[in-house]
């Protein structure tokens, strides 16, 4: 079914290259590992495990995060109508994040830091760490790899990821030729 919902030529778009640039789970391991500050660990935190776009992330307060449900309230633009999901996150991060704030005095924005400044944070770390510029949509198309990839059902993956429609995700998912081998071998 999966293998269905996939465009025929999908593996013509070379993975990790232009505008279909992503960033791995391990290559954000490794970026959180050699993070400058708290903050920027917890930014590539928040971008990997939600799928947000940088705007959401940045849009958060404080009050967005409900430790007790283990979630983040993102604030998603769908088709011009704004409108709140509540993304899962693992407790560890929720708890991560309630302390980040506590300790900083933060009660309104969650990272004070602006898309210019957070596009040159992950930029430089990209360069220092993986030898090469990242954007922090490359942290969304690698998440939209890695759920896919997975197994997760893309209806799910869209719907988790703030999708306007199931189309959407095709513009982040690309197969690669081992992945095509993979699905025509079968079982």
């Amino acid at each position: 079914m999966m293998q269905a919902l996939i465009p025929a030529n999908a593996y013509l778009v070379r993975q990790g290259t232009g505008a279909f640039a992503q960033v791995s789970k391990e290559e954000v391991e490794r970026l959180k590992a050699q993070a400058p500050t708290e903050q920027t660990r917890l930014l590539l935190d928040v971008l990997w495990e939600t799928g947000a776009r940088i705007s959401e992330v940045l849009d958060l307060n404080v009050v967005d995060i409900n430790v007790a449900k283990a979630t983040l309230k993102i604030r998603r633009l769908k088709r011009r109508k704004r409108f709140e999901q509540e993304v899962p996150i693992p407790g560890a991060l929720a708890n991560a994040l309630r302390l980040f704030a506590r300790a900083r005095g933060r009660r309104s924005r969650l990272f004070g830091a602006t898309r210019v400044s957070a596009f040159r944070t992950l930029r430089s770390l990209g360069q220092k760490v993986l030898k090469r510029d990242i954007s922090p949509h490359q942290l969304r198309h690698g998440r939209t790899y890695d759920l896919v990839g997975r197994g997760v059902h893309p209806v799910v993956a869209s719907k988790a990821l703030g999708h306007a429609s199931l189309s959407s995700i095709l513009a982040y998912y690309h197969p690669t030729e081992d992945d095509l081998r993979k699905a025509l071998q079968g079982p």
